[in-house]
């Protein structure tokens, strides 16, 4: 099974995303609302994190990207316990999975 991913902090980096799941994966940008990011501190560093906020009207900018169902779980592991994936919809119509906070 195929998964989308709308990446909006780490993952829009394509050299991490090539190491972390072994191949090059390619991306389309893309545009988000109805979340705000905030920050949150892990590890000693500030990491970009999303919270809904359906009042917010400001476009987020990322990336999509396919993954399959082994790569979805690398993913899972990597955003740590800090973030939790849901389902949503994008301003273009696409289903596609976020990482928020957890």
């Amino acid at each position: 099974m195929d998964y989308f991913v709308f990446a909006y902090g780490t993952l829009k980096d394509s050299n991490l995303r090539n190491e972390l799941l072994s191949r090059d994966v390619p991306a389309s940008k893309a545009k988000l609302t109805g979340f705000r990011i905030d920050q949150v501190l892990l590890d000693g560093t500030y990491y970009p994190i999303a919270h809904r906020d359906p009042f917010n009207k400001k476009e987020i900018n990322g990336v999509v990207f396919k993954v399959n169902g082994r790569e979805i779980k690398i993913l899972d592991e990597y955003e740590s316990d800090a973030y939790k994936r849901i389902l949503i919809t994008l301003q273009s119509g696409q289903d596609t999975w976020l990482y928020v906070n957890a």
